[in-house]
């Protein structure tokens, strides 16, 4: 059977079945873990896949399915639903020289073709060996690995219609912005608010911390209509909203998002007749104002662990959440 599968070598047990792309028939496109939760029944020919996308410091494939910390497997089983978490594994980043982590091939019809790999890699599973089709799909990143749910989004080709709903974990960090100047269309937050509003946009949540607060706050002004793609502040008479979009604070703060951005302040009322004057910096302050109110942790050990946090937290949020 093409695309098979085989077990790990030094992953821990765990309830429900986990095996890894084995390349001695077929070449998969990527190294690929996947876990199949206990109450999946291939039989049925038909599964909920949850594709994730992982950041820097991930040693290996093996590593993404059990030492690394944002524990995706371990979320996947503990939230009880009924799921197949397939992790392509991009590389090693945050290794200075070293590094291998890349996210360029990630292109045309790249998601496409590898979910043909992965569908074909379950079919060999069922005892009959018939094909396995995608209920609702599911793209997941942490860190880094916003890079490739950005890119994949527009790769599904036939499975587009499949989408259900986008997370991003503390994901954002592209600021379209670089020693040429400003580049609009470089920009994380431009690129999922154009998204959203286009034919192809499904419900995207965001939860971020303290080093993708920019983007994310962003982001937050932008679907809302109170941001240009420049970050300037927006006449907030005609906000133009777009729904489908959830950005939230990844760490527990009983202040509402719009008190933490200071938007009373930035966005004062004015008579009828009169638009309040132009802020081309809006957005900035408003990240400027959130970066100080919050009371992050204080070291870099403090910060990451809140970084993988966020990821362990709300992807178990989400897939409780999502009606699968």
């Amino acid at each position: 059977m093409p695309f098979s599968l085989k077990p790990g070598k030094k992953v821990p047990p765990l309830a429900g079945t986990t095996l890894f792309s084995d390349n001695s028939r077929d070449p998969w496109l990527k190294q690929t873990g996947i876990y199949i939760s206990p109450g999946v029944d291939l039989e049925k020919g038909v599964v909920n896949i949850v594709l994730w996308f992982h950041g820097f410091y991930v040693g290996g494939i093996e590593a993404l399915l059990s030492t690394d910390r944002s524990a995706v497997r371990g979320q996947a089983s503990s939230s009880g639903k009924n799921v197949v978490l397939v992790a392509p594994y991009l590389g090693l980043g945050g290794a200075g020289d070293k590094s291998t982590f890349s996210v360029k091939d990630l292109k045309g019809n790249w998601g496409e073709r590898f979910l043909n790999q992965v569908l074909a890699a379950l079919a060999g599973l069922r005892s009959s060996g018939e094909t396995v089709g995608i209920g609702r799909l599911f793209i997941a990143c942490h860190s880094a690995g916003g890079q490739a749910m950005r890119a994949v989004v527009g790769t599904l080709g036939g499975f587009k219609g499949k989408l259900a709903e986008c997370w991003g974990f503390d994901c954002l960090y592209t600021t379209g912005r670089d020693s040429e100047g400003p580049h609009p269309e470089r920009d994380d937050a431009n690129f999922w608010n154009k998204w959203l509003r286009g034919e192809d946009g499904r419900p995207l949540f965001i939860f971020f911390g303290k080093s993708t607060v920019p983007q994310s706050v962003k982001l937050n002004l932008l679907g809302r209509g109170l941001a240009t793609d420049m970050g300037a502040r927006r006449d907030p008479r005609d906000p133009q909203e777009v729904d489908k979009l959830t950005v939230r604070l990844g760490i527990d703060d009983p202040r509402m998002i719009d008190s933490l951005m200071g938007l009373q302040d930035l966005l004062p009322t004015t008579e009828p007749d009169k638009r309040p004057p132009p802020d081309p910096k809006f957005a900035q302050r408003a990240a400027e104002n959130l970066v100080r109110k919050v009371e992050w942790p204080k070291t870099d050990d403090e910060l990451m662990a809140m970084h993988y946090q966020i990821a362990k937290d709300h992807f178990l949020e989400r897939l409780k959440g999502a009606g699968l």
